[in-house]
């Protein structure tokens, strides 16, 4: 990143209405939006499980040090972040999603103004949300409470008289986020009819991971582009 120091300076004024003396990056943008649109100059990488922005910028020019191009080359890295690795996404469902998911197939809209969960066998949990849609009501165990499949919920403290069976029991980042046709079309599980049974149900971690790997596809500067590049921007900082 050193090499921006070459580059011109002028006062930035912003939102707040506070100024600071920066590097002016106009020309250099100016420059990669040509190089993104001209196949001449990129190549498309497919970034390994594992591989840092360094490691895989030494793969590419021997030299770690030029990973800050990845990022502005593509904006869905530089929005979203570098892909994390397959352990990480896993990690990261399970803490994005502890809870117990309650999967059923009847009518569960009153279970909205519930706040405690109790099961026919004894278990009780607090109320995260429902999902009317997938019919699934999320729970957050109390006191390790085991709640089990094929049996029935309701109400702990009976404000609501609406029960409902328990078709299965799974942990929320294992539970369904969405469900997809023959054709990898998003579709609706629940619909007038009734419940739409020959999906595919992909769940939160099929999410996460799905999200993560669209990651892992980047656009770089070709290796013998590189050096060309740089003197685009030198002739572009001393005109």
């Amino acid at each position: 990143m050193s090499y921006f120091l070459d580059f011109p300076k002028e006062f930035y004024q912003f939102a707040n209405g506070d100024t600071a003396l920066m590097q002016n990056l106009s020309l250099y943008i100016e420059i990669v939006d040509q190089v993104k649109e001209n196949s001449a100059f990129y190549q498309d990488v497919y970034i390994r499980d594992g591989e840092r922005p360094d490691n895989v910028s030494h793969r590419l020019y021997e030299n770690p040090r030029l990973h800050w191009t990845f990022y502005l080359m593509n904006d869905h890295v530089r929005e979203q972040g570098w892909p994390l690795t397959q352990r990480s996404i896993v990690e990261k469902a399970k803490e994005d999603f502890p809870n117990i998911t309650l999967n059923t197939q009847d009518d569960i809209d009153m279970f909205s103004k519930v706040t405690t969960v109790v099961s026919q066998s004894g278990a009780k949990g607090r109320l995260v949300r429902i999902d009317t849609s997938l019919g699934q009501v999320v729970i957050d165990p109390i006191d390790d409470s085991e709640f089990l499949a094929d049996d029935t919920i309701s109400d702990f403290d009976g404000v609501v008289a609406q029960t409902a069976s328990v078709l299965s029991v799974e942990e929320e980042h294992l539970s369904a986020h969405h469900y997809i046709d023959d054709e990898g079309n998003i579709t609706d599980y629940r619909t007038k009819d009734g419940w739409n049974t020959g999906l595919f149900e992909m769940t939160n971690l099929d999410y996460y991971q799905h999200q993560n790997e669209s990651l892992r596809q980047i656009r770089v500067i070709k290796p013998s582009s590189m050096t060309g590049i740089f003197s685009m921007f030198s002739r572009a900082v001393k005109s």
